[in-house]
């Protein structure tokens, strides 16, 4: 039986990166990061907690054109609220390294509740994280107008976290 003085210690990792690929509906891939991240991955006794935060201004596609339209989104929006963030609010560990994510997005003003499933690994002194979700137009709202011939879209997200 543990002493109530003893307490396991809260492990942390730092974000230092993210990638993305965006498998669209018109059949093209999309491929880059983010030059801007920050966040953690963190185990605690009362569970794991993970936020992520981007600068959505920071895209890197290597494609001028594809760069141009994703910072283009609204453009006042991201000029006021470049930053996106999102905070779990509840991870279940699944076993074997999966994991049930559940949080808030803030991105654009806006606040929306996700729900996705990832998987960590450890390497190289530190955690990948690996999670997919769908964009769909009714999500997107209005902003999914410019994008309509891509979407739905399968997002697939890889983050990178050091110690």
């Amino acid at each position: 039986m543990h002493s109530p003085d003893v307490l396991p210690a809260t492990t942390r990792w730092l974000l230092d990166g993210l990638v993305f690929v965006v498998d669209t509906a018109a059949g093209m891939t999309i491929r880059g990061h983010f030059d801007r991240v920050g966040g953690s991955y963190e185990v605690a006794a009362d569970g794991i907690r993970i936020e992520v935060a981007v600068d959505a201004t920071s895209v890197d596609t290597g494609n001028r054109i594809w760069d141009g339209l994703l910072r283009s989104t609204n453009g006042r929006t991201l000029t006021e609220s470049p930053e996106a963030r999102f905070r779990s609010t509840q991870v279940r560990d699944l076993g074997g390294g999966r994991l049930r994510v559940e949080g808030h997005l803030e991105a654009a003003g806006k606040v929306e509740r996700m729900a996705f499933d990832a998987v960590v690994k450890e390497v190289d002194h530190g955690l990948r994280l690996e999670a997919a979700a769908t964009i769909d137009r009714q999500r997107l709202g209005r902003s999914a107008d410019r994008f309509g011939i891509f979407l739905p879209a399968r997002l697939h997200v890889t983050m990178h976290f050091s110690s």
